[in-house]
């Protein structure tokens, strides 16, 4: 299953089926949104779900496992069916008793240091992600230079932010992240982990709040450096790699080592053992 816009942002299909196809594996799609009923001559060796809801529960026989992105308890109804797959897999901590943890996600062919000159580079502070209370909160106190995202229209003013920037996918997403120095990443709730700690640590020097998860994915020592549990802590950490770029280089080269296990190939190898 993957978007109806083919390799969009907006789920992770393409990445997940480009996978397969590294793997040695072909690879039939079923879009559930588009087609509600599964296909007739649809047969596999095993079904991957990214997410999904009841009718995608109900609809395919096994083997089948499931990748569930989002914090638990956000979509009651449709997490009711999880336990009719015979794996669950999901990045959030604390996981759930009889999931299986599996952060990711990022392709080292897509996300990846483009080495722009200098001169393509800006020291301006980024935030891309659409709002949330609690990222706005952080926000508000952190001020980063440029913001990327949805819904912040009517919050920017009043929280005393720069005018927003519309979102950005694709090619222009590692673009921006490319030509800035400094990425802010805040995941919506204090749950961890989301995809993009790994994307933003693959193209630029990334800090992150502190969420379950951010400690095993770089190290004790490193997260320490990276990550920040309060919006003035955050403020600070900002400013200091600011004007210290030998140590954001550095911080940057142990970011992009620790994430290698968390691609999506990695992610789908797992999923198939």
């Amino acid at each position: 299953y993957h978007s109806p816009w083919f390799g969009s942002w907006f789920d992770c299909g393409a990445f997940i089926m480009k996978a397969l196809h590294q793997l040695g594996h072909s690879v039939s799609v079923w879009d559930f949104r588009l087609e509600p009923k599964p296909p007739t001559d649809l047969g596999y060796d095993l079904a991957i779900v990214w997410k999904g809801n009841k009718v995608v529960h109900q609809a395919l026989p096994h083997p089948k496992v499931c990748y569930w992105p989002d914090k638990f308890g956000r979509d009651p109804e449709n997490e009711s069916g999880l336990e009719q797959y015979d794996r669950v897999f999901t990045p959030v901590r604390p996981t759930p008793e009889g999931m299986i943890w599996l952060p990711t996600g990022w392709d080292s062919d897509y996300h990846k240091n483009l080495h722009y000159p200098l001169e393509k580079r800006d020291l301006d502070i980024l935030f891309i992600g659409t709002k949330s209370e609690r990222k706005l909160n952080f926000l508000s106190e952190i001020k980063p230079d440029r913001i990327y995202g949805n819904g912040w229209e009517s919050s920017w003013g009043a929280a005393g932010l720069v005018p927003p920037q519309p979102a950005v996918y694709l090619q222009e997403f590692v673009h921006v992240l490319n030509t800035h120095y400094i990425a802010i990443n805040i995941h919506r709730d204090e749950v961890g982990l989301n995809s993009r700690i790994f994307e933003f640590a693959a193209c630029t020097f990334m800090v992150t709040d502190r969420v379950p998860g951010v400690e095993e994915v770089f190290g004790k020592e490193l997260a320490q450096k990276i990550s920040f549990n309060t919006p003035k802590q955050g403020r600070a950490m900002v400013e200091h790699f600011y004007n210290h770029p030998e140590l954001r280089e550095e911080l940057w080269r142990q970011e992009y080592a620790a994430i290698q296990p968390y691609t999506y190939k990695a992610a789908v190898e797992r999923m198939i053992s």
